[in-house]
């Protein structure tokens, strides 16, 4: 959410990829996965420009490679700088069972 005064440009996403999982796709944005491997990396993801008073949504799709509690953890910046940057990370945990 851009809960700023102007556009938010240049906005990218980086998300670190659970190590329990390969990566399927991503949608909502341009995004490079970094790494090969399962859980191996990370992903950049180009998102753009957010108008003021707007969001965007990057869905990430990964497949777990075994049970147990998968977590992936997103971070946010732009080519302006933010005042209040305690927004600008999520994370999303997820417990897999067979």
């Amino acid at each position: 959410m851009n809960g700023g005064p102007t556009p938010a440009t240049g906005v990218t996403l980086f998300a670190d990829l659970p190590a329990a999982s390969t990566f399927g796709s991503a949608n909502g944005a341009t995004c490079t996965r970094q790494g090969q491997g399962p859980g191996d990396g990370a992903l950049t993801c180009e998102v753009g420009a957010i108008a003021p008073d707007s969001s965007a949504t990057v869905m990430i799709v990964v497949t777990p490679t075994e049970p147990g509690t998968l977590t992936l953890a997103a971070k946010v910046f732009a080519d302006q700088p933010d005042p209040n940057r305690t927004d600008n990370s999520a994370t999303e945990t997820t417990t897999v069972t067979r």
